[in-house]
């Protein structure tokens, strides 16, 4: 039985486990769950990195993911462990070193050093995050970052034949702060780089998406919110959600669900 009145520890297991289980139990107690110790490379299928152990918190049978919540140790080595998080602030220095770690280990990524003008997209534009502006893409442009996020119900901007961006959603204005944060420059957009005043080159873009995010850089994915006002949490003023965490001894512990679960 897990019970926060008396154990900080068993706070730390509930404020873990998932939220249908804690409403289910609105006494603050927990008869019911699952601890598995385990390591974060089956976990996470990550190969080339050194290995961590990890404890997962499930609230229903063990072999299932889709209740589970991964409690890891916050350290700092190059491996896949635990982090302390800030509400107001994105750590751009991770981002960093995963893109790195990306450059090292998986050969398809570094595609962008050795591509010609025939791998070019014929009409494809991005934005330069510098200039503020919708430019073509070009050999220069090979390194871009792409977002994929919600448009909602606000209502549509005109972008025919408009190159310079003077107003966008926040989530749009926070992406492009993380690209030149990243040291990179530009940015493609579906709803701006995509040019809907012209059926055929429209078409070829759309027709090409699958291709436009395999090839950039970094795909940031706005899974928060429900519009494109929301904006990306910890970049400008949308507040991130806080993880779980305790300090036993000498290690600190913190939980956090799967990325997948936290996406759907």
């Amino acid at each position: 039985t897990i019970s926060p009145v008396q154990c900080p520890l068993c706070t730390f297991l509930r404020d873990c486990c998932p939220e249908d289980l804690k409403r289910d139990n609105a006494n603050g107690r927990l008869s019911k769950c699952w601890l598995k110790i385990g390591r974060t490379a089956p976990i996470f299928g990550t190969k080339g990195m050194t290995d961590s152990p990890a404890l997962e918190i499930y609230d229903g049978s063990p072999r299932s993911e889709s209740t589970a919540r991964v409690i890891l140790p916050v350290h700092d080595s190059g491996t896949i462990a635990g982090r302390h998080t800030k509400a107001d602030q994105i750590n751009v220095s991770v981002i960093r070193h995963w893109l790195s770690t990306c450059d090292d280990l998986h050969i398809p990524c570094r595609r962008a050093a050795t591509r010609s003008v025939d791998d070019l997209i014929p009409g494809m534009r991005v934005i330069d995050c510098v200039l503020r502006e919708i430019v073509p893409s070009t050999l220069a442009t090979t390194e871009y970052a792409s977002l994929s996020y919600v448009w909602g119900d606000q209502p549509s901007e005109t972008t025919e034949c408009q190159n310079t961006l003077s107003s966008l959603p926040k989530v749009v204005d926070d992406a492009i702060l993380v690209v030149r944060e990243l040291g990179m420059r530009y940015l493609w957009v579906d709803r701006y780089c995509i040019p809907q005043d012209d059926p055929v080159n429209k078409a070829i873009q759309i027709q090409n998406m699958g291709k436009v995010y395999g090839d950039s850089t970094i795909t940031i994915i706005a899974a928060a919110g429900a519009d494109s006002d929301y904006g990306l949490p910890g970049v400008s003023s949308t507040l991130r959600d806080p993880h779980p965490h305790i300090r036993v001894g000498r290690h600190c512990l913190t939980g956090f669900r799967f990325p997948v679960q936290e996406i759907q």
